[in-house]
């Protein structure tokens, strides 16, 4: 990890993977790790939930080998207009039995969960959005949909 990526607490004035707001950003953000004080070693993680970039675990120990280069991860799809999840994506709430975003593990991905939204009680509609912190997928905090809209 090491040799691929950047160590944030090795810039010129140490600094945590939220501190830079050009770093806030799916692309961006998993190019980036901090060494802790006690040798370990944690990558930077895009929180889409959360709009910003934080440490993710497992850690990893220095002397571990590095694993061979990967592609960057996928940025999220944005997100949709209410027409659109509705004519598009699988409402969870609607399957047999009735789900919740994080119901199914299959969905606990940044590819898979944002295919699915789920209808509310008020009737109003929530696009599922990847939380890559807690490896989660969540109801989106922001857009609601409504009958009307």
């Amino acid at each position: 990890m090491a040799d691929t990526l950047t160590d944030v607490r090795e810039l010129d004035p140490p600094e945590w993977c939220n501190s830079d707001p050009a770093r806030r950003n799916p692309t961006d953000c998993p190019k980036f790790f901090a060494k802790l004080p006690d040798g370990r070693l944690k990558r930077c993680a895009y929180s889409l939930l959360e709009d910003g970039c934080y440490l993710q675990g497992p850690t990893c120990e220095e002397d571990r080998p590095s694993p061979p280069p990967s592609r960057a991860a996928p940025s999220p799809p944005p997100m949709m207009t209410c027409s659109e999840m509705v004519a598009t994506l699988t409402d969870v709430r609607t399957l047999d039995p009735p789900q919740w975003c994080n119901t199914d593990p299959a969905r606990r991905n940044a590819i898979e969960c944002p295919k699915f939204y789920a209808t509310l009680d008020d009737g109003g509609r929530k696009q599922c959005a990847y939380d890559a912190i807690n490896s989660r997928c969540v109801l989106h905090l922001g857009q609601i949909c409504t009958n009307s809209s």
